[in-house]
């Protein structure tokens, strides 16, 4: 399938609109923020696992879509896993965590690699339900 320049980048626009309203509805602002819980008196974070695991379905998902698509592989990692690292980077900047390049860096290059194998995976099973249907 070819498609026009215009067409791949309104994808690439919306993939990256997707995934920074996805890191912002899911994920709080101050990603340091550690608030009291009053059941055992620890304290813990405001991030919650089921909101991390539903980030990271949402980013499975468009990474997905890129690769279907056919889309270059760098473009999963800019435009899925990019968004997110620079959102978090400047939650990160705004409120200075200890060693908060160094998380942000692990996160931020595990976000373009899963995009990246993500989209990897699925161009190859569409690619061989293609020769399968062909051979049909």
């Amino acid at each position: 399938m070819v498609r026009h320049g215009g067409e791949r980048v309104a994808e690439w626009v919306t993939t990256s609109l997707l995934a920074a309203a996805a890191y912002l509805a899911l994920l709080p602002w101050d990603l340091r923020s550690i608030r009291l819980d009053p059941g055992t008196g620890e304290t813990t974070t405001a991030v919650t696992g089921s909101r991390v695991i539903s980030l990271a379905v949402i980013l499975v998902v468009l990474a997905g879509y890129l690769g279907w698509r056919d889309q270059p592989l760098w473009a999963a990692a800019a435009f899925v896993g990019a968004p997110p690292g620079a959102l978090m980077l400047a939650s990160l900047a705004t409120h200075p965590a200890s060693n908060w390049p160094v998380g942000w860096v692990f996160f931020t290059v595990i976000l373009g690699l899963d995009a990246v194998i993500v989209a990897l995976v699925v161009r190859n099973a569409r690619n061989i339900l293609d020769r399968l249907r062909s051979q049909a």
